[in-house]
């Protein structure tokens, strides 16, 4: 489904059920444990943040090239802000994702998996220099 080898799949089902955040209750049905979880890309390392990175790069364009139309939302925003306002933009973000998750997993039937992904990070670093 995912187009990844199947010993990855093992790889990551064997962590995800180590770390406690997987169960298989019954041959063949497995209970998510983690519930509605949001992860700081801080917590990992650079190296294994990369390799993230390059996943989700992937998987980014192949998604593009093969979804239906009216299925998928691609866009980008550059902006000049106040960085005094990046306080409520970051709780903003999170009752944002909260609240489409639960629009989205509302469901008892699903039929299809999604990845989510919100990046708000500078691209200058204007504050840190005095003459700008």
């Amino acid at each position: 489904m995912l187009g990844i080898e199947v010993d990855a799949v093992n790889l990551a089902v064997s962590r995800l059920a180590r770390l406690g955040l997987l169960h298989m209750s019954a041959r063949g049905r497995w209970t998510d444990r983690s519930g509605n979880t949001a992860v700081s890309l801080r917590a990992f390392p650079e190296v294994a943040f990369r390799h993230l990175f390059e996943q989700v790069r992937q998987l980014t364009i192949a998604a593009a090239q093969r979804a239906p139309e009216g299925s998928s939302d691609h866009s980008t925003t550059t902006l000049a802000i106040a960085s005094a306002r990046l306080p409520e933009a970051i709780k903003r973000i999170a009752r944002f994702r909260k609240e489409l998750a639960e629009l989205l997993e509302g469901d008892a039937k699903r039929d299809d998996v999604y990845r989510l992904e919100i990046h708000l990070f500078p691209i200058t670093h204007l504050k840190q220099n005095p003459e700008a």
